[in-house]
């Protein structure tokens, strides 16, 4: 080879070595940067557990906050819509490094028929800096895409991801805070992934009716749809057996405690697409079938709520005969 062509050849090589190396470097940069730790360890493969809060005290806050969960659920659909309190909640959630542990998502009030008209809803949640939310009773692929589009910006020009047009109105102030990064910053993180796969927002679309079951794969469809949960008890409402249990059958308990067959039957349809789409699916669970449920495939259940008599001293209590 000519000294001229070494020479070429030479060059060549260190700029496509270094090129590389700034993409890898770039890669793991983002990869280590990642604010949701929960949508880490579902790209990983991992399954994630949670549990719905319904007390919203900001010692129970800190104690979720430094607990083993891999999220908690701050709900409002049963619980009242008070921003301000989840606001406190949030701030009081973050370890001392400012960071959250556990990723805090919001479950909403408004059933997605009603998203469309009510974006003001998801706005404000998303505001206050959680990092993702989940909407309940989602039946069609409109309501999903109406879901999307409340919780998206408009996309930055010339980005890949321009579809669906976000309708979320920019002021993320007290979002921003929440995360610890600037405005600007927030604008190109606050999207949905998978859309996005550098978003750090989830959508989580509950199933709560067998119309949902048989729309799912149009709902599944839409862009910016990150994850499905199973809602068993207004499964089972939809279906005609409200106040039924929810524990999946033959795992021990009374007949009157687990899911009727009809409903169990449209959980496991529900479980095969996400399956097969490679999709997260949660459920609620309990120490009955927790492991059962992992088994069949669920990787994002709940475990559980945070109110009630801890673990100690029920315990306590029913030594002592109470």
């Amino acid at each position: 080879m000519h000294s001229k062509a070494r020479r070429s050849f030479s060059l060549f090589a260190l700029i496509l070595g270094g090129t590389i190396l700034f993409l890898t470097v770039s890669s793991a940069s983002i990869a280590q940067d990642r604010l949701n730790f929960t949508i880490t360890k579902l790209k990983a493969g991992q399954p994630v557990f949670g549990v719905f809060s319904y007390n919203h005290d900001m010692l129970n806050a800190r104690i979720l906050g430094r607990s083993n969960l891999d999220y908690i659920i701050y709900d409002t659909e049963h619980t009242p819509f008070n921003m301000e309190n989840f606001r406190e909640f949030l701030q009081n959630m973050k370890t001392p490094d400012g960071k959250f542990k556990v990723t805090p998502f919001i479950r909403i009030g408004p059933n997605p028929s009603e998203i469309k008209y009510n974006q003001w809803v998801v706005k404000q949640a998303l505001d206050m800096g959680p990092m993702g939310i989940m909407i309940p009773k989602i039946n069609t692929k409109q309501q999903a895409y109406d879901a999307v589009v409340s919780m998206r910006y408009p996309p930055f020009k010339g980005s890949p991801y321009q579809e669906p047009r976000g309708e979320r109105g920019f002021g993320p102030t007290i979002a921003s805070g929440t995360w610890g990064i600037s405005p600007a910053e927030y604008a190109k993180r606050a999207d949905l992934w998978p859309l996005n796969p550098d978003g750090e927002l989830l959508l989580i679309v509950m199933v709560e009716s067998k119309m949902g079951v048989e729309n799912l794969e149009e709902i599944l469809s839409v862009p910016g749809v990150g994850a499905v949960y199973i809602g068993p008890a207004d499964l089972q409402c939809d279906l005609g057996y409200c106040g039924q249990g929810t524990t999946m059958p033959g795992v021990g308990a009374p007949p009157a405690a687990t899911v009727v067959p009809e409903a169990e039957e449209l959980i496991q349809r529900t479980l095969a697409i996400c399956k097969r789409r490679n999709v997260p699916v949660g459920i609620s669970t309990t120490p009955l079938d927790v492991v059962q449920r992992v088994k069949q495939g669920f990787n994002m259940p709940t475990v559980g709520f945070d109110f009630g008599i801890p673990a100690a001293p029920a315990r306590c209590l029913e030594l002592l005969g109470r």
